[in-house]
């Protein structure tokens, strides 16, 4: 035994409740685990028992995603979510209007569809004693391709020199090409690549791909 809830109580006749807050007869919580409420009913003439199941359960629910990293950078509206949790929880996304199904191994997948820019993506379960636990996740979708913007040369250029610098900057963190070839890129994006240059017409291309994999592409003559 680990807590008398009520002891010889003298009770009208109809419904009654008694609540059990978890604690033992000292006011320790008790350990998690399956426990057993008995009632006992005595009369002038008779006398009955009863017995309930209690489950104490005070551990919030795992819930792990796949192969989704805290922050992420996406060029696809449509994301798959998937992920696991425990079974028989209740497992909402963005607090939307309906749960997410999961199946009988707790494992769940839904289709989340992105705004461009950063998308902050929660997902929150409930266990059927009201603990609760919560994952983060930031995606960023980006739809626009990087800017390339050639500081020089200005296009249609005449020059008298074979060796041309070819100066301009494109977003951080873009690869950059010139004339197929891969051009050094700072910190901050700008670039400066020497170009040897043919007698006559000479086409410049630049091709530029951000971590997503858009690509840009501007040509200077």
């Amino acid at each position: 035994r680990v807590r008398t809830l009520l002891t010889e109580d003298a009770q009208m006749a109809g419904q009654h409740s008694v609540v059990w807050d978890g604690r033992d007869d000292h006011g320790k919580v008790v350990n998690d685990g399956q426990y057993y409420v008995r009632v006992t009913a005595k009369g002038s003439a008779r006398e009955t028992s009863s017995t309930a199941p209690v489950m104490v359960d005070t551990i919030p629910p795992v819930i792990r995603l796949a192969n989704m990293p805290e922050a992420m950078r996406v060029k696809e509206e449509t994301i798959s979510i998937e992920g696991m949790t425990e079974p028989d929880v209740t497992v909402w996304l963005n607090n939307g209007p309906q749960p997410i199904p999961i199946d009988s191994s707790g494992g769940f997948q839904v289709e989340h569809r992105l705004q461009e820019g950063d998308n902050n993506i929660e997902l929150s379960v409930t266990d059927a004693a009201g603990n609760k636990a919560s994952t983060t996740r930031l995606v960023t979708l980006i739809l626009r391709p990087p800017d390339i913007a050639v500081d020089n040369p200005p296009n249609d250029l005449w020059i008298n020199q074979k060796l041309l610098s070819v100066k301009g900057s494109v977003p951080p963190d873009t690869q950059l090409t010139v004339n197929g070839k891969a051009a050094t890129v700072d910190e901050a994006g700008a670039f400066n690549v020497d170009i040897l240059l043919q007698e006559g017409e000479n086409i410049l291309s630049f091709e530029a791909s951000d971590t997503v994999g858009n690509t840009a592409k501007t040509e200077r003559r």
